[in-house]
């Protein structure tokens, strides 16, 4: 071989493995790199766990001194009810009860033999016993030697001396987490306070989850008491109207009334004649607004109605421009007639499936019957954007609308609470409160129900009440063959032409000389169709008109 050949290979070599040794080395580095930063990346995962397990170490700690050794504000409001209103007999009402259970309540009263407890709100609550004498025993045996009475309200609230949670009855301790001292305030228990008031209902987004006890609720958890948004000038008129005359003469004066753990009487408590209404609501007080509803609170129902025996229709809302009335009530009968006459009830919105003639029930004389069918989530949405649409344009028309479902308990109560947060205004824990404080339901059973909750929160949230057209006073067609029916307002009447569908958009284009009729039932001769967008705009009474006589 050539020396030349050979050096040149050897050269060739020593590049190679020069080549070779630098690859070495790069891919070493970057080996390296990889386990500085793996490295790296665990130092600060462990860093960042140290941190949250102090974070959380801290956090118990707080928590740990705000319930325990400090005074935990109440969850929500003492009660500052009518103290003229009727008492109830064998009823104590208890305040500042947050963290007991129904078995410890009862405990706590064993010797006087409670009966049941009914939570009226996470902080208070009615003690029901069997004698009429234990509520006036517990006052005495129970109070503090120092009474403490806040808010100048003596002889009224008593304070309790400090009491032993977490004791067997046989004296013994069940745990020592379990052990506590506690004290309350009590009155005497009376009509106006009776239970499902209006703290009764939890906010929406509580009810999606679990009750958990985080600091921020622990620190400043105070309820806000009820308000109505635009002042007490804007706040709804609830007159009681004249009952009809029971079909049984009512029980005499002097009667007791039935125990509270026997089912509701056949014949329905007896009313006033007449319920004066308030006065003018620029100069209400909040003392005459509260004293007003204590009022119809004495007059509802103690026992929640069903099927069989629902308690009369109740007023949830009234407008005060249109005087247009919202009721609740259980399911129109044949034997209840007489309690929807006068009412003037002309839209009627069923909570069930069927139709009410199908379940034995009946449609009010001239109301329009629709379906809200709570239970349904595949069409729910859309018959509560139609009901709410109607009922809005049919209130504001100063007509009447009754919502119900079997006894007017629990999904027809709901529907009324959801129907007037949109016509007031309202959150839908105020509107339930409204409900619940003139009327015996349960809406809370229907809200923690799967999905209710969120459902409720969205569909309020995306509602959007119609506009609200002028009254109707004449009908309108052109003379073209074909053409469509229009409602129309026209002031005065058959001079300028103005239909629903057209309402505060363009002018109207009929022709030189339109068909005009002043009623429904002139303008059927014509032969012509209800335009869609005229129909969407007509009031409940209305759309019975055409229904009954165009068969749309």
């Amino acid at each position: 071989m050539c020396p030349t050949v050979a050096v040149g290979c050897r050269c060739h070599c020593c590049w190679l493995s020069l080549l070779l040794s630098l690859l070495l080395l790069l891919l070493l580095l970057l080996l390296l790199s990889a386990l500085l930063l793996l490295l790296l990346s665990a130092l600060l995962l462990l860093l960042l766990s140290a941190s949250l397990l102090l974070l959380l170490f801290f956090y118990k700690i707080v928590v740990f001194i705000v319930v325990v050794v400090q005074d935990v504000p109440h969850i929500c409001p003492r009660r500052e009810c009518n103290s003229r209103a009727p008492p109830r007999p064998c009823t104590l009402h208890l305040f500042g009860v947050d963290f007991l259970s129904n078995k410890e309540v009862l405990e706590l009263f064993s010797e006087w033999q409670p009966q049941e407890v009914e939570w009226l709100d996470d902080s208070s609550c009615n003690v029901v016993f069997a004698a009429e004498s234990s509520p006036q025993e517990v006052l005495e045996k129970l109070a503090a030697d120092d009474q403490d009475i806040s808010h100048g309200e003596e002889k009224i609230w008593t304070r309790s001396k400090p009491l032993s949670v977490g004791l067997k009855a046989t004296g013994k301790v069940r745990s020592k987490a379990a052990l506590r001292e506690i004290c309350f305030e009590m009155r005497l228990g009376n009509e106006a306070i009776a239970n499902s008031p209006p703290h009764a209902i939890l906010n929406l987004r509580q009810l999606q989850k679990p009750q958990r006890w985080l600091l921020g609720t622990l620190i400043g958890r105070r309820s806000k008491t009820i308000s109505w948004p635009h002042g007490l000038a804007d706040a709804p008129v609830l007159p009681i109207e004249s009952p009809q005359p029971p079909s049984r003469p009512p029980p005499p004066p002097s009667a007791p009334p039935p125990p509270s753990r026997q089912p509701p009487s056949r014949q329905p408590p007896p009313l006033p004649a007449v319920e004066e209404p308030l006065p003018g609501l620029l100069e209400v007080t909040e003392q005459a607004w509260d004293e007003h509803f204590d009022r119809l609170a004495a007059q509802r129902w103690q026992q929640k109605g069903h099927g069989g025996v629902a308690e009369p229709p109740t007023m949830i809302a009234k407008l005060r421009q249109s005087r247009g009335e919202l009721w609740l009530s259980g399911q129109p009968m044949e034997r209840n007639s007489s309690e929807f006459a006068g009412k003037g009830i002309a839209f009627q919105v069923h909570c069930f499936g069927k139709h009410p003639q199908e379940v034995g029930g009946t449609v009010i004389p001239g109301a329009y019957c629709v379906r809200l069918e709570l239970s349904n989530p595949s069409r729910r949405i859309e018959e509560w954007q139609a009901a709410c649409s109607l009922l809005a344009i049919t209130l504001f028309a100063g007509e009447s609308a009754v919502v119900h479902c079997v006894a007017g308990v629990h999904r027809a109560a709901t529907v009324g609470a959801m129907m007037r947060s949109k016509l007031r205004h309202e959150t839908f824990e105020v509107a339930s409160s409204v409900v619940q404080r003139v009327r015996n339901v349960e809406i809370e059973k229907v809200v923690k129900q799967r999905g209710m909750a969120e459902w409720i929160r969205s569909t309020l949230a995306n509602t959007r009440l119609p506009r609200i057209g002028p009254p109707v006073d004449q009908w309108v067609a052109a003379q073209a063959v074909g053409s469509r029916l229009h409602a129309s307002h026209a002031s005065p009447p058959q001079t300028d032409q103005a239909p629903l569908c057209k309402w505060r958009q363009r002018a109207a284009r009929f022709g030189s000389e339109p068909l005009v009729a002043s009623s429904l039932q002139e303008a059927v001769g014509w032969g012509r169709q209800l335009r869609p967008e005229c129909k969407a705009k007509l009031p409940a009474s209305l759309r019975q008109q055409v229904q009954r006589l165009l068969r749309d």
